[in-house]
């Protein structure tokens, strides 16, 4: 299972695991980052917050990998976050929240995704809930509620 989501993955920039609680989606987000061997950045969130911490706990995250502190708008040091990571590295944000979509948290991961298109940088994410986003670059192969099932978002 983790070489044919290995092989999905390489085919899409941002890849979600959904499902209920304790289903394993850390575990496998971990053997996946393995398996690739390019993760440069674990981000643990939570998913019992709001989306408006986990917002301010991302961009703290992020922060922390910048060499130097930068001043310039959110999507300047973002893109100097994952251009830092580099083409084909991977970026883990673990424990996603409930998003609504046109919240705070969802338009930071947007322009992460963008960010992370423009320079080749895989983002995988967990969360118990899926996502109310929707584009060609989102990959959610797994929904534990149904079982397993690979789908590629319209």
């Amino acid at each position: 299972m983790v070489e044919r989501l290995v092989r999905q993955l390489s085919q899409t920039t941002w890849f979600a695991l959904n499902g209920d609680a304790s289903v394993g989606k850390t575990h496998l987000a971990v053997l996946l980052a393995q398996a690739l061997g390019t993760c440069r950045a674990w981000v643990s969130l939570d998913s019992r917050h709001t989306y408006d911490q986990e917002s301010t706990q991302l961009d703290r995250a992020l922060r922390r990998l910048l060499v130097q502190p930068v001043a310039d708008p959110r999507s300047h040091w973002y893109e100097e976050v994952i251009s830092t990571l580099g083409d084909g590295s991977l970026l883990v944000l673990d424990d996603l929240p409930l998003l609504a979509g046109d919240d705070s948290l969802s338009q930071r991961l947007l322009l992460l995704v963008r960010t992370c298109e423009k320079y080749g940088v895989k983002l995988l994410t967990t969360s118990p809930y899926p996502l109310p986003l929707r584009g060609p670059d989102i990959n959610s192969p797994i929904d534990s509620a149904k079982g397993e099932r690979a789908v590629r978002q319209p």
